[in-house]
Order: C-alpha cells, then structure tokens, then sequence
C-alpha cells in the first residue's frame, strides 16, 4: 500500500508528510494555469518545480501506486519554502485524484488554488487547442454534436469541450474530501485583467510576503490560440465530408495567406480577435446556465457575465 512513510531508495531517509507538496494549482483546461504557475514560481517564499503537469495523483494506477518516491524527488530542494506543483487536469478526475490525495495526506490537508475561465470561452479555446495540435478535424459546432453524442468517448479523447466547463458539478466532489476553506478560488479574467491584485490575495492564502514584486508582463500560451483561431474559424466553415486530413492543421507556408483572407471576414477589418459564432454561444450559455447559477452558489461569487443576456 502506498504511504508516505516508505523509505527514499536514495537517501534511506524515512520520508514523512512534510515531504509533501503545501498546495496544488487546479484549474480547468485553457484557464491560465501556465501564466499563474510562472507568477507562483517566481515569489521567493515558494518552491515549485520548473516542470508543469506531473500527472502523478492522476497516473495509471501502477505508476501512482510505485512513483511516490519518484514524485517527492521534485520537492526535495524547498529548503523550508511553501511548495506547490501545478497539474490543472486533476480537477477534471474528481472520482479519482481527491480519494488518492486523501489517502496519501492522511489527516492533513493541502491547499488549492483553483482557476476557473468562462466556460463558453473555455470550451472554445479548448477546442482551437485540439484543432491547433492536428487533433479535431470537426467544425466546434460538429464537435460539440460528436460529444453529446458520445460524451464518455469524447472525455477519454480530452475532447469534451462542454463537459469539462461544468465547474460546479466537479467541485462538488472535491468538497467530499476537503473542506472549502482549502480552496482559493480565482477566475482567469480577474488574473489576466488584474494579475497583482489576484496574487496578492493568493500570497495571503498561502502565508507568505504578499507585496513580493511578481513580474507578469509575460502571458503565456496565447501564441497558439491566436494562430489556431484563424484555422478554427476556416475548419468551421468548411463541409463536414472533407477528409479529416484535408480538415486539418496546414504547413505553416499557409498561414499568412489563410489569416489575410479570413481577418477581413471574421474580424470586421477592425483588428480584433476572431470570435465565436454569436447564435452558438447564445446556445452555450443557454445550457450552461443552471450549471453557473449552481456555481454561484457554492462558490458565493457574481458570474452574470457567464449568464445569457436576458434578451436572449
């Protein structure tokens, strides 16, 4: 059975709970966990390793049940500072990661520093993501269709876009297993919008210097989405018998005549992002509505913007 009093194989020091990571930067998919994990790093009082996404509460069980030695090896230089370790997909494994940690930390508890983005946008971004890696040759709307159709398929392919935005139903879980004042809850706008006064509480939940200077000039995986907006809106206009590899990400050569053509139609001429399809996200707000309105609830917090507009 896996504990955390097993011996280091290096060292032949027993190792103990304090070996464990302090806190676990969660988040759902395409929220901002890459920018808030380079911000973390950066505060002197915390130790997290250079490496995101260790995937260790969320391996095959033989690799969870034989890695912990493995695992504690990336904390071992913390030398007296808060760590943390930043795998944002364990959020979306609530039947699974919550028991593993409970079961490892025992009676103790670590803290979370949830990040949660407008589900609408998520699943969109979530979606340009898939197309950008060569991965989804289906328009966003012939995907979400593939998905309703096949929910428990689509979730092992990571292609559940509408899925993975329902917050609430998944932090419910989590809140089996740890109390919720464990969990800083953020919202990725806020960060993107108001990066050092987010940090500043999330310092303060953590227990060190909130005022350490944190430069967050850097905003990080937005190169991809950009590019892949251009070739997501082309892919959704484009009928649905192609082959898939004719559907798919082009040579880089194309990318400067596919943005010239399709800026001028998709963004106005008025320099903007491209943006999705306004009757879809009418739909998706629609049906993400009672999942927001239960959200606000359990996590005491405004999300009208997330709502459909009353018009609607």
């Amino acid at each position: 059975m896996l504990s955390v009093s097993r011996r280091s194989a290096h060292s032949g020091q027993a190792l103990t709970s304090t070996d464990l990571p302090d806190f676990f930067v969660l988040g759902a998919a395409k929220s901002g966990t890459t920018s808030l994990h380079h911000y973390l790093r950066q505060h002197s009082a915390l130790h997290l390793p250079e490496v995101k996404e260790l995937d260790f509460f969320n391996a095959p069980k033989e690799n969870f049940e034989s890695g912990l030695e493995w695992y504690l090896e990336y904390f071992r230089g913390a030398d007296g500072r808060v760590s943390g370790e930043a795998t944002p997909l364990y959020f979306r494994a609530p039947d699974l990661v919550p028991s593993r940690m409970r079961r490892v930390y025992g009676t103790s508890s670590p803290q979370f520093l949830l990040i949660l983005r407008d589900p609408v946008r998520r699943a969109y971004s979530h979606y340009l993501h898939k197309v950008s890696q060569g991965t989804e040759p289906l328009s966003f709307e012939e995907a979400l269709e593939a998905e309703d159709a096949r929910p428990e398929r689509k979730r092992h392919e990571w292609k559940s876009y509408f899925q993975d935005g329902l917050y609430a139903q998944t932090l419910s879980r989590w809140l089996e297993f740890f109390p919720r004042e464990r969990f800083f809850i953020m919202l990725s706008e806020n960060l993107r919008e108001h990066p050092h006064h987010v940090l500043y509480s999330v310092f303060q939940f953590l227990g060190v210097d909130p005022k350490e200077p944190i430069d967050t000039s850097a905003r990080l995986n937005r190169t991809d989405e950009q590019a892949s907006r251009i070739l997501g809106i082309v892919l959704s206009v484009l009928p649905s018998w192609l082959p898939p590899l004719a559907r798919r990400w082009t040579p880089e050569a194309l990318r400067l005549w596919i943005e010239q053509i399709v800026r001028r139609s998709a963004r106005g001429g008025d320099g903007s992002r491209s943006s999705l399809n306004p009757k879809l996200e009418r739909q998706l707000r629609r049906r993400y509505a009672p999942h927001v309105r239960h959200l606000e609830e359990l996590i005491d917090r405004d999300l009208s913007a997330w709502l459909p507009e009353e018009t609607d």
